[in-house]
């Protein structure tokens, strides 16, 4: 399994491709995101090659499932240029709220509203 470790504004993540992922995803996230056993990180961000660019998933160190990370997705846009998985003129990245589209030139992102209910959660 090839793990890539990004950093972007204060976090960080492990860039692991999707398919290298256990079935149960929780516990191995948890795992490799501890700082004093694992690799150590904010969160392990799952990535596919899709027809229309690349999906996302970020799994948080403790283990649940993420609908939003700008930092996130900064930190695959920057691997997926740095490693070449960006044969046409634009390729779309992006999870189930955010996108961005990494034209020849520049990066273009967009974001859907994040869900209210999450928002406010109570404490």
């Amino acid at each position: 399994m090839k793990i890539a470790k990004g950093h972007g504004l204060g976090n960080d993540f492990l860039l692991v491709a999707e398919k290298d992922a256990p079935a149960q995803i929780a516990p191995w996230a948890q795992r490799l995101c501890d700082r004093h056993i694992g690799v150590g990180a904010d969160g392990v961000l799952l990535h596919a090659l899709v027809p229309d660019g690349v999906r996302m998933r970020l799994i948080n160190a403790d283990g649940g499932e993420v609908e939003l990370s700008g930092n996130g997705l900064r930190c695959l846009a920057g691997y997926m240029v740095w490693s070449g998985v960006r044969p046409a003129p634009s390729r779309a990245l992006g999870s189930r709220a955010l996108g961005l589209a990494l034209p020849a030139s520049s990066l273009r992102m967009s974001s859907t509203l994040p869900d209210a209910a999450a928002l406010w959660s109570p404490v």
